[in-house]
């Protein structure tokens, strides 16, 4: 399943979406009408190529673990201070802002 953001609704989501901030992690999110997209903003000053591959796939998983056959659909923008994290704290991260989300 795709599940990543088109260029144009990145620039929505980035400009009208709400920002929840974790320790970690910052989401820009957003109702979405469609089926729910995701995209990332991780510079290449981060780390390595194959640590910001890790990160994205383990955002992703969550994201279709939480999102993918609810009624509550959204876009997301993620934006990492550091992808030095463990399994254990992105899964923290998203649960923390899965909780918040759903008083958007």
């Amino acid at each position: 399943m795709n599940v990543s953001i088109s260029s144009k609704d990145f620039n929505f989501v980035y400009n009208n979406g709400v920002v929840i901030k974790t320790p970690k992690i910052l989401y820009r999110v957003l109702p979405s009408k469609g089926l729910g997209q995701i995209g990332f903003i991780v510079s290449g000053k981060l780390g390595r190529a194959s640590k910001r591959n890790l990160f994205r796939r383990r955002i992703k998983f969550l994201y279709n673990r939480h999102f993918a056959g609810t009624e509550k659909k959204v876009d997301m923008i993620i934006a990492p201070q550091t992808i030095n994290l463990s399994w254990e704290e992105i899964k923290d991260s998203f649960k923390l802002m899965s909780e918040r989300i759903y008083d958007i």
